[in-house]
C-alpha cells in the first residue's frame, strides 16, 4: 500500500529515523518538534501542505500504518538473517550440499530448503514406528 500522508512523503532516511525513535519509545510531541526543525521537512510542508507543520496526529496515523509496515519488514529481515545463519551452520555440518551462489535468490531458497529439511529430519527422528496414531504423527 502506498501511503500519502505527511510522514510518508518525507525522505526515506528521515522516516527510518522516525521509526527507530518510535521503536525506542520516543513520544509523538518530541518527534514532531524535532521533525519541524529539519530543513527538508519545513520545505516539504511549505510545498505540499500549505506550511502546516507535522503534528502528533500525523505521527499517530503513521504509527498505525507506515510504522507497522516497517516493523513487519524488520521482522521479515530478521527471519531471513536467522535462516541464513542457521543454513550456514547446517551447510557446514553437511559439506556435500553446498549452497548455490550462481542464481540470484537461489541462495535464500537453498537456505530455506536446508533449514526446512533439517527440521523435518528432526521431526522424523522424534516419531517412532508403532508409537501412537500414524496420522497424528504425520500431522505433527
Amino acid at each position: 500500500m502506498t501511503r500519502r500522508g505527511k510522514i510518508a512523503r518525507l525522505p526515506q532516511p528521515i522516516r527510518e529515523q522516525i521509526n527507530h525513535r518510535l521503536e525506542n519509545g520516543a513520544e509523538g510531541k518530541q518527534i514532531a518538534e524535532w521533525l519541524n526543525t529539519l530543513p527538508e521537512v519545513v520545505s516539504l510542508m511549505a510545498a505540499e501542505f500549505d506550511n502546516q507543520p507535522i503534528n502528533e496526529n500525523n505521527l499517530s496515523n503513521w504509527k498505525l500504518g507506515g510504522y507497522r509496515d516497517w516493523q513487519e519488514q524488520q521482522e521479515a529481515l530478521e527471519a531471513v538473517r536467522r535462516f541464513g545463519a542457521d543454513a550456514a551452520e547446517l551447510s557446514q555440518a553437511t559439506p556435500a550440499a553446498p549452497l548455490s551462489k550462481a542464481v540470484p535468490g537461489a541462495q535464500l531458497a537453498d537456505q530455506l530448503a536446508l533449514c526446512l529439511a533439517a527440521r523435518l529430519a528432526l521431526a522424523l527422528q522424534k516419531t517412532r514406528p508403532g508409537e501412537g496414531d500414524p496420522a497424528a504423527q504425520l500431522e505433527r
